[in-house]
């Protein structure tokens, strides 16, 4: 219904919300909550990828996607 783009910009839009928000927590409580809805907008992140495949030429798809996978698990 809502399509892969507009849940992407929903969980970059959280995850920079309450990424600002974690910055200015008055407790370490409210750190760690703050900390683990971000941890909630970045669940999404990996829907950039198929949304990277999706404009790719599919001669070139299985390399790029393989290497962005590669990158993410190396933490590059």
């Amino acid at each position: 219904k809502y399509g892969r783009k507009t849940e992407l910009i929903m969980c970059s839009l959280i995850t920079c919300y309450f990424g600002i928000l974690s910055a200015f927590a008055p407790s370490f409580i409210w750190m760690l909550i703050l900390r683990g809805l971000v941890g909630f907008g970045i669940g999404g992140a990996p829907q950039s990828v198929t949304l990277y495949a999706e404009f790719l030429p599919s001669k070139a798809r299985a390399t790029c996607v393989t290497l962005v996978e590669m990158f993410w698990a190396v933490g590059a």
